[in-house]
């Protein structure tokens, strides 16, 4: 799909949206705006401000453009070395991703060490009712003795008669957040007597949004959480 996406962007100098990509590869868009979002990550394609996605390197799309017509340039490299440098460029992309998503996870933990008993609107965690941010004493990530129990961050507050605890799982990666990953932090949570706040960056599929709300679950993507980030600064 991936490969697909840019031989039809090649062909659009100008830059084409989503819905436009969409029919013309016959796909449903959700699948193709988590394919878009991995390649802006991997900085291949970017979003322009029209919403339209185009080659960040107009050589390469260039290139893309001669050789799915059919025209052979010179210098191409074998198929294997091109192999090689697929493994590479995954093996790059893999350790940056990480690499982001363990940054996200340190700004999450700061930003629960500021709230400050703030109301907000519970859209920003998937809830109708506006939440009243608690005062943690304590946060920081979470791993059991038996090693059975993880959390990217348990945030406990001081008042230990009425003691509030919040469980937060964060997935910083381009592709949605299922069910199987909310029932998994929904399990420790129960374990650490803690309320579940799950961070997905690009959202969640339908069925996994179903079961966060049948189960009363925080939730939050990319947008909400920048929000809610802006409200506490403020």
């Amino acid at each position: 799909m991936p490969q697909a996406i840019l031989q039809v962007l090649a062909q659009e100098p100008a830059g084409m949206g989503l819905s436009e990509i969409a029919n013309r590869l016959k796909r449903p868009s959700g699948g193709i705006r988590q394919v878009l979002t991995w390649l802006v990550d991997v900085d291949l394609i970017d979003q322009r401000d029209d919403k339209t996605y185009g080659y960040r390197d107009p050589v390469l799309q260039i290139w893309v453009a001669y050789y799915y017509s059919g025209l052979q340039l010179t210098g191409l490299p074998n198929q294997k070395a091109l192999n090689g440098l697929v493994a590479e460029l995954m093996e790059k992309f893999e350790r940056v991703a990480n690499e982001l998503g363990l940054a996200k996870e340190s700004q999450v933990r700061e930003l629960l060490q500021a709230f400050a008993g703030q109301e907000v609107d519970g859209q920003l965690f998937g809830l109708e009712s506006t939440v009243r941010l608690p005062i943690f004493e304590h946060v920081a990530p979470y791993l059991s003795p038996d090693g059975q129990v993880q959390v990217d961050a348990l945030a406990v507050t001081s008042n230990t008669e009425q003691q509030e605890r919040w469980a937060v799982e964060i997935k910083w990666r381009g592709r949605l957040s299922g069910r199987k990953e909310l029932e998994k932090l929904v399990a420790n949570a129960r374990k650490l007597e803690a309320r579940p706040w799950f961070i997905s960056k690009v959202g969640f599929t339908p069925e996994a949004l179903e079961f966060a709300r049948q189960a009363n679950i925080m939730f939050s993507s990319q947008a909400e959480l920048e929000e809610l980030s802006r409200l506490v600064a403020s």
